[in-house]
C-alpha cells in the first residue's frame, strides 16, 4: 500500500492491530514517489493467507504535510 504523505523522509511503521489475521511475518516501509505524490510504500507479509479484512498500521515521518491518503500500488 501507499500512504500520501507529503515527505520523502525516512518513516517509522507499527502494526496497530493484527486482529483475526495470521502473525505477521515482515512488516517493510520506506519513503517513495508514487504517482507524483510523495510517501511512504508499506508491505506488510503474513505466515498465512489474510482474507479480506481491515489492519491498521501507524505511521511517522518527518515533515507529514498531506491528507494521507491511501492507496492500494498496482504491481
Amino acid at each position: 500500500m501507499f500512504v500520501a504523505t507529503g515527505s520523502l523522509a525516512h518513516p517509522l511503521v507499527a502494526l496497530a492491530d493484527n486482529n483475526g489475521y495470521p502473525p505477521v511475518r515482515e512488516l517493510y516501509a520506506r519513503p517513495l514517489k508514487y504517482r507524483g505524490m510523495d510517501g511512504i510504500s508499506i508491505s506488510v507479509f503474513f505466515d498465512g493467507p489474510a482474507l479480506g479484512k481491515e489492519i491498521a498500521v501507524n505511521v511517522l515521518q518527518q515533515g507529514m504535510t498531506s491528507d494521507y491518503q491511501l492507496m492500494l500500488m498496482s504491481p
